[in-house]
This record gives structure tokens, C-alpha cells and sequence, in this order.
């Protein structure tokens, strides 16, 4: 009598290794965009938490007044005050 083999390490029907790894290679891109979008979305709101006034609060006279993203150098540039020239004077006296 003859014994049959044993088919224990045989694949599912439809099973392969190509698609084993295609189904790796997609999940590990959706999982790296994900986690791109995140740090993207997140990354935003904690950035002024962690910068400080490097000028005493002298927003216009600053050299980062233009990219500065505190509070105090956003309300001057919404009020439409330009940054201080070189040897620009206080209009107050």
C-alpha cells in the first residue's frame, strides 16, 4: 500500500510568495505614508512651543522676524509693521 505524501507545507489555493511579499511591500508603504501624514499634521502645532525669543520680545528689530512664528511677531506682521531698518530710529522720540 502506498502512503501518500505529506502536504502539509503546501500554500493555500491562491497563495504565493510573489504575493506575499507584493501584500508586504503595500502594507509597508500605506504604514510609512501614514506615519508621514501624521508627523506632517502634528509636526505644525508644536514647533512654537519649543522656539523662544532670541531679541527680548524687539520683533521688528529681529533678523527672524520674517519666518518667526510666535505669537507677538504674527500679531506685528498682521498689523502690517515692516521690520526695522539698520539705523532706523523709534518714531515715538
Amino acid at each position: 500500500m502506498q502512503t501518500s505524501p505529506d502536504n502539509s507545507h503546501e500554500l493555500p489555493p491562491g497563495a504565493s510568495r510573489r504575493g506575499l511579499f507584493a501584500g508586504l511591500g503595500r502594507w509597508a508603504a500605506a504604514l510609512t505614508l501614514g506615519g508621514l501624514a501624521i508627523k506632517l499634521l502634528t509636526g505644525r502645532r508644536g514647533a512654537g512651543q519649543n522656539h523662544s525669543c532670541d531679541n527680548e520680545g524687539l520683533c521688528r528689530a529681529c533678523g527672524r522676524y520674517d519666518d518667526c512664528i510666535l505669537p507677538q511677531a504674527q500679531s506685528a506682521r498682521q498689523l502690517g509693521l515692516a521690520p526695522r531698518t539698520v539705523g532706523e530710529s523709534d518714531s515715538r522720540g
